[in-house]
């Protein structure tokens, strides 16, 4: 399935509403951040401006739901290289700045990019 896209002119008007089915404003514009994330400025009846996140929305429909705070994504650790499992027969080639046991025949260390002996 491919991804859809979203016109600006799509969004603006849409109103977004909350999990909780609190409509919280309408889109009115597209926004960028200077570390270029894209959000949506929302303004709601009383005329104040929010600035949304694209990782907020949960949905986009004939209105845009956001996620919960429970839904929200939180930061992953970062994954780990899994070890290489050498066959027994097999030496291995242990780097000597990390430790890391390389399989015989690789030059540099696949932990940390030290050229192995």
């Amino acid at each position: 399935m491919t991804d859809k896209f979203y016109k600006r002119e799509d969004l603006i008007g849409k109103l977004v509403v909350d999990q909780d089915a609190r409509i919280l404003g309408e889109v009115e514009d597209l926004a960028i951040t200077e570390n270029s994330e894209v959000g949506i400025s929302v303004k709601s009846e009383e005329g104040e401006e929010m600035m949304l996140k694209l990782d907020r929305i949960k949905k986009i429909g004939d209105v845009v739901l956001l996620t919960s705070e429970k839904d929200e994504k939180k930061p992953q650790a970062k994954p780990t290289m899994p070890k290489p499992e050498p066959k027994e027969e097999e030496e291995t080639n242990k780097c000597p700045s990390c430790g890391w046991d390389n399989l015989p025949g690789t030059n540099f260390c696949v932990k940390c990019g030290s050229k192995l002996n």
